[in-house]
């Protein structure tokens, strides 16, 4: 395209047409008045956006007040006497952890789920639930009562008592927690240890994950529940935090070694508000942040662009999450049912063909239980059908953590434990299996969807629906194993020909509703979806064509 030049000089040198300097003139004055003019009213609808926009964040402030909830933290302390005590493992054990109460608690409680605290609520001080007394699990009668003991392994760079270092391993258990008000009224929640630690400094975490059953058992004559309790209930899920003082130059490889009582501890109890609540109020300030975008005509203002194509992102992030949401229950090996690794149909090379896992019915004809993870209350039982299922090629990493493909599936079909004549079924497909150092393994250990529930009778427990109802049916089933009793607890170690084999042991596991890629898609698609709307809406009020 030719550079512009001012009327005169385009035509300098040539004859000039008639009054073509008073043309060149109005044609100036009018371009400055244009530019005055729009200069000032973008000045104007900068100045009426500007005010706009503070409004509406502060309002979308306030939605997000409104729909997301202020995180709780209660701390405790162990009951008088009270304290936490490690056990040596064994050649055919994990080393565990324990709480002891205090010596002054009775033997039962005020109802059968909890006999005799462990901890009071202490902080923060003149808290509506300081002085309540919380346990882990159901604990033996005592005098003292005794929590289980929750075994944990393998510890990760285990060092020698005395050398610095951080150790720390996963901790393979679970239980529930129960927190008892002063009438005797109590909440109850699903306890899944995560982790434990020791570090420099005589210190050392236990860090655990809660989900809280939503019902406040009142007690006889209590008219509402407590507020801080009802506030944990409401959040649906918190964080527990266990800090503890193993001693000077005492690590958790040497907690690991022999009995230790009396280990001081403390703790705290953090409210984490359920996903909804916060998406609500983040899909509420997109969806109008989005609205007051597309509706402003002739804007160009470059902070309304910023905030519509935030609100956007706001609304898809917010469909994805919003439509991932999982359903989950626990799984147990119910009594005499077990997992099998057998060698014994592997080839001459039996790194490259390792022989056969398969589930083993118990005494009860079934091979699990199933669990509520709200109340830890078995809610039904079932089995899956199919094995033995082919082990592939063994693969280890440099860490020493072995990985094998799964062939084959089959049926997995689980009853109400109230009604056996409700069941809810469906197909498996095993993908992996996998163990770390220390004898830890899982099938399916990438949490991968490999289960689809095709049929659901009506009237099954809610919570057993609910993996058939959320994401359409699609979930995964993980299975968790543990072996302690071969010298090198390893995927090779199962699968070696031995005159000990097969090899059997009980198992635990998880069923989680998770999306299909479909799923996630559609969320994305949403995402597109309000993008063309928005290039759309932008290029009609340019004056432009629509894209074909």
């Amino acid at each position: 395209m030719a550079k512009w030049r001012p009327f005169t000089e385009k035509y300098a040198g040539r004859r000039q047409p008639r009054n073509a300097d008073a043309k060149w003139k109005a044609n100036e004055e009018n371009r400055a008045i244009y530019e005055s003019d729009r200069q000032a009213q973008c000045g104007q609808q900068q100045q009426i956006m500007k005010k706009h926009l503070i409004t509406l964040l502060i309002a979308g402030g306030v939605v997000l007040a409104f729909t997301s909830q202020a995180a709780l933290t209660l701390g405790f302390t162990p009951d008088s006497g009270g304290y936490l005590q490690f056990n040596a493992g064994t050649i055919s054990s994990s080393p565990s952890f324990e709480f002891v109460a205090g010596a002054a608690q009775k033997a039962s409680g005020p109802h059968p789920a909890s006999p005799g605290g462990f901890w009071d609520i202490t902080t923060p001080k003149g808290t509506s639930s300081s002085g309540f007394q919380g346990s882990f699990g159901v604990a033996s009668q005592g005098p003292p009562p005794v929590s289980p003991a929750f075994s944990y392994g393998p510890i990760s760079s285990p060092k020698s008592a005395g050398q610095n270092g951080v150790d720390s391993a996963a901790v393979n258990t679970s239980t529930s927690l129960e927190i008892t008000d002063s009438l005797g009224g109590y909440i109850t929640a699903i306890l899944t240890w995560g982790s434990i630690e020791t570090g420099p400094g005589n210190h050392g975490d236990i860090t655990a994950n809660l989900t809280f059953n939503h019902t406040y058992n009142l007690a006889s004559g209590e008219k509402a529940g407590n507020s801080d309790l009802l506030a944990l209930l409401s959040a649906g899920k918190a964080i527990l935090n266990v800090s503890f003082t193993p001693g000077s130059g005492v690590n958790l490889y040497a907690l690991s070694t022999k009995t230790t009582k009396n280990i001081s501890y403390s703790g705290s109890i953090t409210a984490v508000p359920e996903a909804g609540t916060g998406l609500a109020g983040a899909g509420a300030l997109g969806l109008v942040l989005f609205l007051l975008g597309i509706g402003v005509v002739g804007n160009r203002s470059g902070a309304i662009r910023i905030a519509k194509v935030l609100s956007i992102l706001t609304i898809g992030l917010t469909f994805i999450a919003a439509t991932t949401q999982a359903a989950i229950v626990g799984i147990e090996n119910d009594d005499g049912a077990t997992i099998e690794f057998d060698p014994s149909a592997a080839g001459s090379g039996h790194l490259a063909n390792p022989g056969t896992v398969q589930l083993n019915n118990g005494n009860y004809g079934d091979q699990f239980t199933v669990q509520d993870p709200a109340t830890s209350i078995n809610i039904g039982w079932g089995s899956i059908s199919g094995g033995p299922w082919k082990l592939g090629k063994i693969n280890t990493s440099a860490e020493g953590v072995q990985t094998a493909s799964v062939s084959g599936g089959g049926t997995i079909t689980i009853y109400d434990w109230s009604n056996p004549s409700y069941t809810l079924s469906g197909t498996v497909t095993w993908n992996n299996v996998e163990t770390v150092p220390g004898g830890s393994g899982a099938i399916n250990y990438l949490a991968q969807a490999n289960v689809v529930f095709s049929q659901c009778s009506s009237g099954i427990n809610p919570t057993l629906n609910a993996l058939y109802s959320t994401l359409a049916g699609h979930g995964a089933v993980v299975l968790n194993f543990q072996f302690t009793q071969l010298p090198n607890n390893t995927l090779t170690a199962l699968t070696t020909p031995d005159p000990a084999a097969p090899y059997q042991n009980t198992f635990n596991g998880s069923i989680t509703a998770v999306p299909e890629a479909s799923t996630v898609t559609a969320g994305l698609g949403a995402l597109g979806f309000l993008l063309v709307l928005g290039v759309r809406s932008r290029r009609s009020r340019l004056g432009l064509p629509s894209s074909k």
